[in-house]
């Protein structure tokens, strides 16, 4: 699973129009420059609360002050050392030659117009020198189902974004890359027969009332499978199969065990005959010769635990229609609810680590754990040939050997345990 924090340049640009508002930072940007990326970077230091880069070896505040540097750099000192005209880079667009023009003259407070013009231009300036080979707002989460590289995955990441907002425009024309998050999740189906589906998921979400969008790949054909459009009403997305039943048949097994004749996923926690009857109702998709009201009369306890099982094991935030009744339809929004194993705070992240059985862990801590189960393992070892010539064996072979013992890496955390630790 990954994720790349596209969105993140909107609020570059918000915050630089704020803190160029203020008279004292706006005079500082004309007399120092390098004490001007300093105060940017520490007014922008408690964005890494929430939008913080991934890779912890560098702090979002020290890539913001490079970035309004080398800005600096490459625009402003260029323009006030070639004069009025800007030289060549500056004759490419007149209206930044304009505006900076007088910025650079201006001595009262900064206007509006220039502030708006040099605040775009910084945006558009780290776009093209952040993301998508800097792997700082990259997050990259499990098994690297295709072994690829981080900047070539970020890169995949980054052109589809690009791709979604030309192939589904909103009404809204100025919402761009900049404003789409993207996620992308390598999951296995495994069905009955214990063969694997291997698929890669491309998830995003937009702005205004729109539900989730998703695409739904064949990781080996790279065929489309399925689709999530969110664009199909005020808070609902829904679910499209595009392949022939037969190809799905072929590649997955289905267990028979979800329900598959509600064309909507809801579940209302009071009142679950209401939510069932609801589902039922005109607006779903009925296929075959049965009555509805003769469905709803052979629903039972068993089978409404199976929608709300399967309602909040999907992603939540949208109504989801299905437009077929396919098992493999109904796993989409649950394959897709993986993203919050990562894009969550760490309360309800913590709720996911019990309800999956995950353990959480840095890099370090997994070693440290590994080293303290190795030791334990070669005192049993010994233990359990204590007397023969195995326990004479030396340390580091016996090490080899326990080595080839399965890991336990998902370990399940009680409630007790999490409420103590």
């Amino acid at each position: 699973m990954a994720s790349l924090q596209i969105f993140t340049y909107n609020l570059i640009y918000d915050f630089m129009s704020k803190f160029l508002g203020k008279p004292c930072y706006y005079g500082l940007l004309k007399i120092d420059h390098a004490a001007f990326a300093n105060q940017f970077a520490d007014y922008c230091g408690w964005i890494g609360e929430f939008v913080k880069p991934f890779d912890c070896s560098r702090s979002f505040s020290d890539v913001l002050r490079e970035r309004v540097r080398d800005f600096l750099d490459e625009y402003w000192t260029r323009f006030a050392e070639e004069g009025h005209d800007g030289g060549d880079l500056m004759q490419r667009d007149p209206n930044l030659r304009v505006h900076l023009g007088d910025t650079v003259r201006t001595e009262l407070c900064a206007d509006s117009g220039c502030v708006d013009v040099l605040c775009h231009r910084f945006r558009d300036f780290c776009i093209s020198r952040w993301p998508p080979l800097d792997r700082s707002f990259l997050c990259r989460v499990g098994k690297d189902a295709k072994h690829e590289s981080d900047e070539a995955l970020a890169k995949k990441i980054y052109d589809y974004g690009k791709y979604v907002c030309k192939s589904h425009p909103l009404q809204d024309s100025s919402v761009g890359v900049h404003d789409v998050k993207v996620d992308l999740i390598d999951f296995d189906l495994v069905g009955v027969d214990r063969r694997h589906f291997p698929l890669r998921m491309y998830l995003w979400e937009r702005g205004g009332d729109c539900g989730w969008f998703a695409h739904v790949y064949d990781r080996e054909t790279r065929v489309r499978i399925a689709e999530a459009d969110g664009n199909t009403g005020v808070g609902t997305t829904e679910i499209r199969v595009l392949l022939p039943e037969e190809y799905l048949d072929e590649r997955y097994k289905p267990h028979g065990d979800i329900p598959r004749l509600e064309s909507i996923s809801v579940f209302d926690e009071e009142d679950s005959i209401d939510a069932a009857n609801w589902a039922f109702n005109g607006r779903r998709n009925v296929s075959g010769d049965d009555d509805p009201k003769d469905r709803f009369r052979k629903t039972t306890p068993e089978l409404v635990k199976s929608w709300k099982d399967l309602f909040c094991a999907s992603l939540l935030g949208a109504r989801v229609v299905y437009t077929g009744q396919s098992e493999f339809e109904r796993l989409i929004p649950v394959a897709a609810s993986l993203r919050t194993l990562y894009s969550v705070p760490s309360v309800v992240f913590d709720f996911n680590v019990r309800r999956y059985q995950l353990q959480p862990s840095s890099v370090r801590d997994a070693m440290l754990r590994d080293s303290r189960e190795m030791g334990v393992w070669c005192k049993r070892f010994v233990g359990i040939f204590k007397g023969t010539r195995w326990e004479k064996l030396p340390e580091d072979l016996v090490m080899r050997i326990v080595s080839f013992l399965p890991k336990h890496r998902h370990v399940y955390r009680s409630d007790a345990h999490s409420t103590t630790s």
